[in-house]
């Protein structure tokens, strides 16, 4: 039989895990906690959308906050299209290259959830 209790203290050391180590210094979602090779891009739009999914259902509204101001910040496009990998020193060359089916139908997905989420708080 399933132990609950083993159950939540296992999420919520996978939550800390992913808290303490899957985070950059700017509160952006980093793609592993450790890596053995080099990435050409530094935020993927996949990333964004896993971390506002799980900040949200976790009701970390303090570490979703800064997410969402990176990806409008890197992320987003000036016509509201989202980017699906944001380069240093290239993203300017690549603005026009957004994969909207893909990796930005996940991250609207996430936000939607989020909003639903955070609607449904107490706290407003």
């Amino acid at each position: 039989m399933v132990d609950a209790a083993e159950v939540t203290r296992a999420i919520e050391r996978g939550y800390s895990f992913y808290r303490r180590e899957l985070f950059n210094s700017e509160g952006g979602p980093r793609p592993f906690a450790r890596t053995n090779k080099p990435a050409l891009h530094v935020y993927d739009a996949y990333d964004f959308a896993e971390a506002i999914n799980l900040l949200s259902l976790f009701g970390d509204w303090k570490g979703l906050e800064p997410v969402i101001d990176l990806y409008l910040l890197k992320m987003q496009l000036r016509n509201g299209l989202g980017r699906y990998r944001y380069f240093y020193g290239l993203s300017r060359l690549t603005e026009g290259l957004s994969y909207h089916r893909y990796a930005n139908s996940a991250t609207f997905l996430a936000a939607l959830n989020a909003l639903s989420r955070l609607k449904s708080d107490d706290r407003h």
